[in-house]
């Protein structure tokens, strides 16, 4: 990768160029347009459109979102035309590795890939840190077991150490149309729980 970051700044450069649409042929074929959306999807805030910047949050269907461009939708009654977003209860921070705000362009801690529609990616439950499932996979296969382990049966996280919530499956950016069906089902389920879990404590707390 050489101590000068140099192919890291190249992946940057190349991946900037295809954003912006600047190929060599000078006409973007259907093929190089379906690249550049999925890598603007997945470099750019749902809600605003511009760059990811820290910091970034996810909604239930594995949107990414500025966390200011949320509060000030939020803020905008008339603005509120996302079931997805109805209070900053509906996201959950998450933590994007080597975030280049100036373009938006992040990467798998582990593999150092750009996300970019290519690879799935998977949120921790427990710290929010992003990685590959391709990463994930591969730490597994390497833990020296002979018992092939799921992904849910991590009970740390490999970037920042912190503990998993193993219980719960692992949320997914951008996942497929049935696995958001699921998950933004599932989200709002735990929203509701939280809820139900603050008025229970509000009321206890009331009581003479």
């Amino acid at each position: 990768m050489g101590g000068d970051g140099g192919t890291l700044n190249t992946s940057r450069n190349e991946q900037q160029r295809m954003r912006r649409g600047l190929f060599s042929s000078g006409v973007n074929s259907k093929e190089e347009q379906e690249i550049q959306a999925a890598s603007e999807r997945w470099q750019t805030c749902a809600l605003s459109k511009s760059n990811l910047q820290n910091p970034v949050v996810m909604c239930g269907k594995g949107n990414l979102y500025n966390k200011t461009a949320v509060l000030e939708y939020l803020l905008d009654p008339e603005t509120h035309s996302l079931p997805e977003i109805s209070s900053l209860r509906s996201v959950i921070p998450v933590h994007l590795h080597d975030l280049d705000e100036t373009s938006g362009i992040w990467r798998c801690p582990i593999t150092l890939h750009v996300a970019n529609g290519s690879r799935r990616f998977l949120v921790n439950r427990g710290c929010g840190c992003v990685l590959s499932l391709a990463a994930i996979e591969q730490l597994l296969s390497h833990t020296g077991s002979s018992e092939k382990r799921s992904i849910e049966s991590r009970d740390t996280c490999e970037v920042c150490q912190r503990l998993l919530e193993t219980t719960l499956p692992s949320w997914e950016l951008f996942p497929e149309p049935e696995i958001q069906t699921q998950q933004f089902k599932s989200f709002q389920e735990l929203i509701q729980k939280s809820k139900s879990k603050k008025r229970k404590k509000v009321h206890s707390e009331t009581e003479p």
